[in-house]
C-alpha cells in the first residue's frame, strides 16, 4: 500500500515541476535573445551591401566626369633644353594630295620622282627618298576639371621611304620628355592614317 503522505516524494516532485518550468523559461529566454542578435547581423549586412553599392556608383561617376572633362592639347611651345628619353616608331602611309594631321600639325605632300615636297603647316619641305627630318617640336597638356595631369615635350621626326601607288611611306619617330599614355598617343597620330609600330 503507497503512503500518499510521505513529504520527501511530494517534496522531490514539486522540485522536479519548478526545475522544468525554469529549464523551459531560460529557453524562451535564450530564443528570444537569440532572435534580435540574428536581426541586427542581417541589417548590418545589408548596409554593408548598402554601402558598397554607393562607394562603386560614386567612383564611376567622378571617372565619367573625369573623362568627359578631359582636354588635350598639343599647341604649347616646348621647353627648352628638355632630353628625349622616349621614343616610338611607327610605319605610316598617307596618300598623297590629302591633308593628314599629325602632332596638330596639317600635312599635304606632292611626290615628284624620288623626291616629295611636303607643306608642314605654313612651313614648305623638300625630302628624298631615306633623308630624315623633324617636322615638330612642341608640348602637349593634359587637363581634366582644371587640373593638369600631364605634361610632355613632344618632337616628331619623319623619314621618307618611298612611294607605294599614290601613298608615301614615311617612319614616323615620335620621342618624348615623359612616357606618353595610349590616349594621348592617338591624338598625335590619329585614326585617319596607317600607323604600324616598327
Amino acid at each position: 500500500m503507497t503512503d500518499n503522505n510521505d513529504p520527501d516524494k511530494n517534496e522531490i516532485t514539486v522540485e522536479t515541476a519548478s526545475d522544468t518550468l525554469e529549464s523551459k523559461k531560460e529557453t524562451r529566454n535564450d530564443d528570444l535573445l537569440k532572435e534580435p542578435v540574428s536581426l541586427v547581423t542581417k541589417k548590418k549586412h545589408h548596409y554593408l551591401i548598402l554601402a558598397g553599392l554607393l562607394v562603386v556608383v560614386a567612383i564611376a561617376v567622378i571617372f565619367a566626369i573625369t573623362i568627359s572633362t578631359m582636354s588635350v592639347n598639343l599647341n604649347f611651345p616646348p621647353i627648352a633644353g628638355v632630353s628625349y628619353p622616349y621614343t616610338t616608331t611607327y610605319s605610316v602611309e598617307m596618300e598623297e594630295g590629302v591633308a593628314h594631321e599629325i602632332g596638330g600639325i596639317p600635312i599635304v605632300f606632292i611626290s615628284v620622282d624620288d623626291e616629295i615636297f611636303l607643306k608642314v603647316g605654313e612651313e614648305k619641305v623638300r625630302m628624298e627618298i631615306g633623308e630624315k627630318k623633324k617636322i615638330t617640336e612642341r608640348r602637349a597638356k593634359i587637363t581634366t576639371l582644371g587640373f593638369l595631369v600631364f605634361d610632355t615635350n613632344f618632337m616628331i621626326l619623319a623619314q621618307y621611304l618611298g612611294m607605294s601607288d599614290t601613298d608615301a611611306i614615311f617612319h614616323i619617330s615620335l620621342k618624348t620628355s615623359e612616357q606618353v599614355p595610349g590616349y594621348l598617343m592617338d591624338r598625335i597620330l590619329p585614326a585617319d592614317i596607317t600607323a604600324v609600330p616598327v
